[in-house]
């Protein structure tokens, strides 16, 4: 509705989101600044999962891993086709300052303060940060 009458000019969403919304349709710029849009888990208590054999282990794992990664490429094609029909309703893509991606970090990194122990336990932030650093390693390391 804030689009609408143009009580806002900005939206925050995927590209897919913003075509699905029809978002796309009161803005004329994007900004070329990939951030994660969505956050997802498939959570199952531990004693639940040391109950089951072994062979259920390693075939849930799989079937979740699999599933994880078509649906992150689907989600990665989606946006990229929903960028491809933006630009060709003659949205400018625009990236921002290096400057600007600095503050904006900064700003992310500030507002961690108020959602560890809040919206999230510190260990799980801890533990989210060193899977993320091992990922980032490890893609670092291979060619």
């Amino acid at each position: 509705m804030g689009l609408q009458t143009n009580l806002v000019e900005v939206v925050y969403a995927s590209p897919a989101a913003a075509i699905v919304l029809q978002w796309f349709t009161r803005v004329q710029y994007i900004t070329d600044l990939p951030i994660s849009y969505a956050i997802g888990a498939l959570l199952l208590d531990r004693r639940v999962f040391d109950q089951m054999t072994p062979v259920y282990q390693k075939l849930l794992l799989d079937v979740s891993q699999r599933h994880i990664r078509a649906q992150t490429e689907s989600s990665r094609k989606d946006n990229e086709e929903s960028l491809a029909v933006m630009a060709q309703q003659g949205l400018v893509r625009v990236e921002p300052p290096a400057k600007e991606i600095e503050a904006f970090r900064d700003l992310v990194d500030e507002s961690m303060s108020e959602l560890v122990g809040n919206a999230f336990s510190r260990e799980s932030f801890e533990l989210i940060q060193k899977h993320l650093a091992d990922y980032r390693s490890a893609r670092a390391e291979s060619p």
